[in-house]
C-alpha cells in the first residue's frame, strides 16, 4: 500500500486480499478515480490477482496513473487502500 512504481509496465498486477468486519458488498479496483474491476462478495476475499493490460498511454489523465482498492460492506461501512502511483514523481505533480 502507498507504493510508487517507476515507469509504466505493460501489465500491472495487483494482489488483493480483504477480510471484512461484516459481509462484503463489493471490492473495487479504482484507477484514476474510475472503477475498472468489481468483485461482489462474501466476508473474506482470499488473495485475488487483478491484471490491468490496458495501454497506459491511451488512458485518460496519462501520465498521472494511480490505483487503489475500495471495500464496501453490507452494513454500509467502507475502507480503502493507500494509492499506488505509477510513473515518475515529477509526472504526478499536484496529484501526489
Amino acid at each position: 500500500m502507498g507504493s510508487e512504481i517507476e515507469g509504466y509496465p505493460s501489465e500491472r498486477h495487483l494482489i488483493i486480499k480483504v477480510v471484512g468486519t461484516a459481509p462484503i458488498r463489493t471490492v473495487e479496483v479504482v484507477r484514476n478515480n474510475a472503477t475498472i474491476y468489481q468483485y461482489k462478495g462474501s466476508r473474506v476475499l482470499e488473495e485475488v490477482e487483478f491484471v490491468d493490460q490496458e495501454d497506459c498511454e491511451q488512458l485518460p489523465f496519462f501520465p498521472h496513473l494511480y490505483y487503489y482498492v475500495r471495500v464496501i460492506q453490507i452494513d454500509g461501512e467502507m475502507a480503502w487502500s493507500s494509492p499506488i502511483w505509477l510513473g515518475k514523481s515529477e509526472a504526478r505533480g499536484k496529484y501526489s
